[in-house]
């Protein structure tokens, strides 16, 4: 049986798991390829390509980016900030029953 375009599928829950995939794989492509400075993409910009970092990015739209960057920095260091004081709690409490 001869090969087509589609002997590979990969379902996906929404359209920006779509498009981010896609991002995915075409730059792993260029990169197996030997080719790893073909990273660029060419979007639309101002368009909404999906709700996930790489999708917000390449709608090219510079305040949702920053907006959304911001979120996501703010989240990673509160929850930074929780595993730290639980790792200082812990330790407390280990000297403690020592």
């Amino acid at each position: 049986m001869a090969q087509t375009f589609a002997d590979t599928v990969f379902f996906t829950n929404s359209g920006a798991e779509a498009v981010e995939c896609a991002i995915k794989m075409a730059r792993r492509y260029h990169y197996a390829a030997g080719a790893p400075d073909r990273y660029r993409l060419i979007t639309f910009q101002g368009a909404f390509h999906g709700r996930t970092l790489a999708t917000i990015a390449a709608g090219g739209r510079f305040l949702v980016i920053r907006a959304f960057v911001a979120t996501v920095v703010a989240t990673a260091m509160s929850v930074l900030e929780r595993t730290l004081q639980n790792a200082v709690d812990i330790k407390s409490e280990h000297d403690l029953t020592v």
